[in-house]
């Protein structure tokens, strides 16, 4: 991955990578927490874990989609989705990286309440 953002730095900063990275990062997560949060509304058995869980992010699912976009669409449509990807890909490696000590921190206090 490292060899590839190397290569590929200049595309991973584009405006197209910005639309995609706020879309994935700040519209689509809370309308899957939405969903969850719909799920549990009124069970009981909701927990801290299934908090954790709502607010998670997507990891590598983009990278599937990419290599099956590869192997089955057209290379003028699939090829573009390379940077795209990959830059959602960075994007959520440095999220999780900034983010996992202070959510974790935030679970086990909120988890030793319950």
């Amino acid at each position: 991955m490292g060899a590839v953002v190397a290569t590929l730095w200049r595309d991973l900063f584009s405006w197209k990578a910005a639309l995609l990275l706020g879309a994935l990062f700040f519209v689509l997560p809370s309308a899957r927490g939405r969903s969850v949060a719909a799920r549990l509304d009124g069970d009981s058995r909701a927990t801290p874990t299934h908090e954790l869980v709502r607010d998670s992010r997507r990891g590598l699912v983009p990278f599937y989609y990419l290599l099956y976009a590869l192997e089955h669409a057209p290379r003028e449509v699939a090829t573009p989705l390379i940077p795209l990807v990959i830059a959602a890909i960075v994007a959520s490696v440095v999220l999780h990286g900034v983010t996992a000590t202070p959510l974790m921190n935030r679970y086990r206090q909120i988890k030793g309440r319950h």
